[in-house]
């Protein structure tokens, strides 16, 4: 009876059923799969990565420059519009002297053909 309950304490581990057997041997094979391929993902990712961070690097590089230019251009922009400023200040400084000199020639032109000349 002490055969058929289990054997004796010096006895050697039975083997796993074949079924059992073969259910471990794909899991680990399923395992060893998994492990390449997250590897293989991870190489994937990593290439990934590095491209975005360059692709990154190189708009924030570009962005850097566009709003220099357009911190230059605004400063031109208010340059070019103080200029036009004076320009227009001086025009209408000038507009009542245009008129007087125009008129001021016009009667000296007329003073030497009474006189006999011709301008």
């Amino acid at each position: 009876m002490a055969a058929e309950g289990g054997g004796t304490s010096g006895s050697a581990p039975k083997p796993p059923p074949p079924l059992l057997a073969a259910h471990l041997l794909a899991a680990e094979d399923q395992r060893r799969a998994r492990r390449l391929n997250h590897a293989r993902d991870a190489q994937i990712f990593a290439g990934h990565h590095a491209a975005w961070m360059e692709d990154e690097r190189r708009l924030l590089t570009r962005a850097a420059a566009v709003w220099d230019e357009v911190t230059s251009l605004r400063a031109r922009l208010a340059d070019a519009e103080a200029d036009a400023a004076a320009l227009r200040a001086l025009i209408e400084r000038l507009k009542p002297l245009s008129g007087t000199s125009c008129r001021a020639m016009e009667r000296e032109r007329m003073k030497g053909r009474r006189k006999g000349g011709r301008r």
